[in-house]
């Protein structure tokens, strides 16, 4: 019925009246969204701006700035007693947490100490340690990355919690903007839960009739400034491509589900399924488990048309 009054509306009006319009629509629909995007943005840093959490995220942002002007080639004593006060300022806010445990609050003390010193010094002891050896050669990385695959078919076990544990630390040893580590998880293995939430999402097709692991790629919004607002897309996937890799070793299939068609419904019944604050961004799904049968790979363009060489 619904392609026959397709068929019927473009035989009225014309395919290109009618294609103007579906992309005139889609255009007014993401720029709702989007202003919708911002506006959650900024009510969420203006109402969370006491959370731990949130701080924490702050915390580690003006870490950085301070560590970064630690190691400049063009350091000088007095320089950067701005950001210094700052970092001081948050480390106080979160002295009573229980978040001073957490290793980003003991680095950044460290920074704050370091900082200190070279101040009352008046010189640095040194611009930082020397990278040390990895013990990875070369091909073997090449191997672990073209050999891991989009997988659609999983044997029916269960992911043991401290792999996902493992899979979800690794997500934040990426790069990240200004130190950030916006990226959560959140996962189900409730069979009930994954098929609803697959449903959800485009692309949720092909699949064998096991899939045991659903994930959302989340990232906390509240550390980002509107300028910064589609950082998270980047921070995230940045590191959700190390947890791909390390799914890879631990033989754990993993295909990223698309999440940019879905609609406001879809949003609210994937947030209410796994519990996902509104202050986090999904910025992808996945599906996950032990893989049951291996795929060629696709073909890879050449790496010719890779890159640009510019003189």
């Amino acid at each position: 019925m619904a392609a026959a009054l397709r068929k019927t509306v473009r035989t009225l009006i014309g395919r290109r009246l009618t294609a103007l319009y579906v992309t005139c629509s889609t255009v007014v629909r993401l720029l709702i969204r989007e202003l919708a995007r911002m506006r959650i943005l900024i009510r969420c840093r203006q109402r969370c701006s006491n959370d731990p959490e949130f701080i924490l995220g702050e915390l580690r942002i003006w870490g950085h700035i301070v560590d970064k002007g630690l190691r400049a080639e063009n350091w000088e004593t007095n320089h950067g007693g701005a950001p210094y006060q700052e970092l001081c300022r948050q480390l106080e806010r979160l002295k009573d947490s229980a978040l001073v445990a957490d290793p980003s609050y003991q680095w950044a003390l460290d920074i704050k100490k370091e900082y200190e010193a070279t101040q009352a010094q008046g010189c640095r002891n040194g611009h930082g340690t020397t990278s040390p050896s990895t013990g990875i050669e070369k091909n073997d990385l090449l191997n672990l990355i073209k050999n891991r695959r989009s997988i659609r078919s999983f044997e029916n076990r269960p992911i043991a919690k401290e792999i996902l544990e493992e899979l979800a630390d690794v997500v934040s040893w990426s790069a990240t903007s200004c130190n950030r580590q916006p990226t959560k998880l959140f996962i189900t293995q409730n069979p009930e839960k994954v098929a609803l939430c697959m449903r959800q999402c485009a692309g949720a097709t092909c699949f064998g009739e096991t899939s045991p692991c659903f994930a959302a790629v989340c990232a906390d919004t509240r550390p980002y400034i509107l300028q910064d607002r589609n950082l998270p897309f980047i921070d995230a996937s940045l590191g959700l491509q190390n947890m791909l890799l390390l799914s890879h070793v631990h033989g754990i299939g993993v295909t990223l589900l698309n999440w940019m068609h879905h609609t406001p419904e879809e949003d609210a019944i994937l947030r209410r399924t796994l519990k996902i604050p509104e202050h986090y961004l999904v910025v992808t799904n996945l599906i996950m488990g032990y893989t049951d049968k291996s795929i060629p790979a696709p073909g890879r363009k050449a790496g010719s048309l890779a890159y640009v060489l510019v003189d």
